[in-house]
């Protein structure tokens, strides 16, 4: 079986049920928990219940860390200042005096 949905074994279907079960309490934070979505970690993880739950809850933590849930709602911060003091040399401040002579031929 390929531990998708509509195509999973009797231990897979026990696993997603159990899985489910133990990750209820972070469900509702999260924006798609479907079968689809909670299949992703059981199959990244092998169907290891504990590992994928680990997998799952450091997921959710770092979305909260991030504030992932609000980052259409960030605003960049104010372009800089044009008129900060620039090397005006005539070109670019990475090439004055740093470019190695010629070997000759």
């Amino acid at each position: 079986m390929s531990g998708r949905v509509g195509d999973l074994s009797p231990r897979q279907k026990e696993a997603l049920a159990k899985f489910r079960e133990n990750v209820q309490d972070v469900l509702p934070t999260l924006p798609n928990p479907d079968d689809y979505f909670l299949l992703r970690w059981l199959r990244a993880r092998s169907f290891d219940l504990q590992k994928s739950e680990a997998m799952l809850r450091k997921h959710v933590e770092v979305r909260k860390q991030k504030d992932i849930d609000n980052i259409m709602s960030w605003q960049p911060p104010e372009p800089p200042n044009r008129t900060w003091s620039r090397p005006r040399c005539g070109t670019a401040s990475c090439f004055c005096g740093s470019a190695p002579a010629r070997p000759k031929r």
